[in-house]
């Protein structure tokens, strides 16, 4: 009933989202989801997407992430970081693809971004080659984008490896409303040389990222890695129910992946 087609849906989501409406889409059942159309819309629509394809998820989405569906925290919120190229050869961005804007963009408070709800996280990886490495090679490997030089002002300091912002506004606040900006440095000598020594959350969300690589074969990514991955997973599930679900999948996953 109604507007059916995506670009419909859009059309209708972008005004009503002007009034203060908010869209949260769920997919129900397993197969046959149009996710590319869930996330789109939702995404139109300040809210979130997700699935319930049995009912202990919609039992977990009632305790775990309803409420935080309905309250947001922030709205619009951007992510950029400057990375400091006299200590960044290169780098590249695991996963978010499509949610990327344009770099001039970032301070153009009118552009729509991601909402952020209560107890939500966003964890954004990047891949980094320093200076003095070699940037990885595949024969299935897009050719490397070396963009034009940046000719405006540097905001990273001559002495940190990246400079991390983030602006947002408040959970009322219009498009037309300014929005509220924080930022954060990360030194050179803040990089830790061997991976196990990282943060367990770190390693956690590496190890999700290296699965996820080949799950949908990166150039970059090689299946006899899962092991390795399989014993970061083990070392960091700790008693998160999500985690510990993820390490099941993974298991169940790396018998029929290892080759």
């Amino acid at each position: 009933m109604g507007p059916s087609s995506t670009a419909e849906l859009v059309e209708l989501i972008e005004v009503k989202r002007e009034s203060g409406v908010t869209l949260t889409v769920l997919g129900f059942g397993v197969g046959n989801l149009n996710d590319a159309m869930m996330e789109l819309i939702s995404n139109k629509g300040n809210g979130i997407y997700g699935v319930i394809s049995s009912p202990e998820t919609a039992s977990r989405y009632v305790e775990e992430r309803m409420l935080s569906s309905f309250n947001l925290i922030a709205k619009d919120l951007k992510l950029q970081i400057e990375f400091n190229p006299d200590h960044v050869t290169a780098y590249r961005l695991l996963g978010y693809e499509n949610r990327s804007i344009a770099d001039d963009d970032f301070r153009d408070d009118s552009i729509d971004a991601g909402e952020v709800g209560a107890g939500h996280q966003v964890t954004a990886l990047y891949e980094l080659v320093l200076a003095g490495q070699e940037i990885p090679s595949s024969e299935a490997a897009p050719e490397i984008e070396d963009g034009e030089p940046y000719l405006g002002p540097r905001e990273v300091e001559a002495a940190d490896l990246a400079l991390v912002k983030i602006r947002y506004k408040e959970p009322g606040a219009s498009t037309d409303d300014d929005a509220l900006e924080v930022s954060t440095s990360l030194a050179p000598d803040a990089v830790t040389v061997h991976l196990e020594d990282a943060d367990p959350d770190l390693l956690w969300a590496v190890s999700v990222a290296a699965f996820a690589e080949i799950l949908k074969n990166s150039p970059y990514a090689k299946s006899e890695a899962l092991s390795l991955i399989g014993s970061y997973i083990d070392a960091n599930v700790g008693g998160t129910p999500d985690r510990q679900r993820f390490s099941q999948h993974f298991v169940t996953a790396k018998a029929l992946l290892a080759p």
